[in-house]
């Protein structure tokens, strides 16, 4: 979790205590606290222990990304299995007027059974119709939707499901697939793979706060066939609906839910097949095998 004041630590807690769902993180309980953490700001949690992230699955101190080892070879029926799960989560959430708003790989968690468990809840807010202001300055910049980088203070689900579309091409790409460095180099990025927005497939775009500080290149072509010459009609159609330049037409936790991808072969796999990390499997089957030893003892 980021650096985080005690309020939006509270904010973010009482989020997820209002809410349970398998694919969110469970939080168990907090404690009241005197002396060094109450002078710190620190508040003594009890959270669902849970496996490495997707992004650094941890063995031994030699962290590991999903580029490595076991999650080289991660086919499409396991990506579908991590983004199904993932949009199961949000629909919930959504559907309780929560948005995330800073969904990315490192903030997905997984069990050694193959649940996974979306985390980090401390940009977390409730929302509410008609949309109340927020600060655009929000989202992991390689997650952050076009809206957000145009200075938009209007925020809806919709920037968390660009962010999902980037968590599905990443998986699929084995890299991340917007890594800019600065917001400019961002909104370059996104336009060199979509093409150049405009007010026909974008209403309101020109008027967003920030539209007259950049110049943006002119660029007609959507690229993403060409990023992934591979993937299904089906899968680029996700994308494509994912990545819509306009919030409102952008696809939703249901609409993606009810995609064709995930329903042609191949299909998601099971949560139990995904791949495990060796250490917490080994240490499952150790404490099997200790328990039994001690069940015949006690015979």
């Amino acid at each position: 979790m980021p650096q985080l004041g005690p309020s939006s630590i509270l904010q973010s807690w009482g989020l997820i205590a209002a809410l349970y769902y398998m694919t969110l993180i469970l939080l168990i309980a907090t404690f009241p606290c005197s002396g060094c953490c109450k002078k710190i700001g620190w508040i003594p949690a009890c959270v669902l222990s849970l496996t490495p992230d997707l992004q650094g699955a941890a063995a031994a101190n030699q962290p590991r990304t999903i580029l490595h080892s076991t999650w080289l070879y991660m086919g499409q029926s396991k990506v579908k299995c991590i983004c199904f799960q993932l949009l199961t989560g949000l629909q919930y959430l959504h559907k309780n007027f929560i948005v995330h708003r800073d969904l990315k790989v490192s903030n997905l968690l997984m069990t050694d059974k193959g649940c996974v468990k979306i985390a980090d809840f401390g940009l977390a807010r409730a929302y509410s119709v008609p949309a109340k202001q927020m600060t655009p300055k929000v989202v992991t910049l390689w997650y952050r939707a076009p809206e957000l980088l145009l200075g938009s203070t209007t925020q809806t689900t919709a920037i968390d499901m660009w962010a999902v579309g980037c968590i599905l091409a990443e998986l699929l790409a084995h890299k991340p697939l917007l890594p800019g460095t600065s917001e400019i180099q961002q909104i370059d990025l996104i336009i060199q793979l979509l093409g150049t927005p405009n007010e026909t497939i974008w209403p309101g775009f020109s008027k967003l706060p920030l539209v007259g500080q950049y110049t943006v290149r002119k660029q007609p072509y959507n690229n993403l066939k060409h990023k992934f010459p591979w993937l299904s009609e089906a899968g680029l159609r996700l994308l494509n609906f994912l990545f819509m330049y306009d919030p409102k037409k952008r696809a939703t936790a249901e609409d993606s839910l009810a995609s064709s991808y995930f329903k042609e072969k191949p299909l998601p796999c099971e949560p139990q097949l995904m791949p495990t990390f060796p250490h917490h499997r080994n240490k499952r089957v150790s404490s099997s095998g200790a328990e039994g030893q001690a069940k015949r003892c006690k015979q």
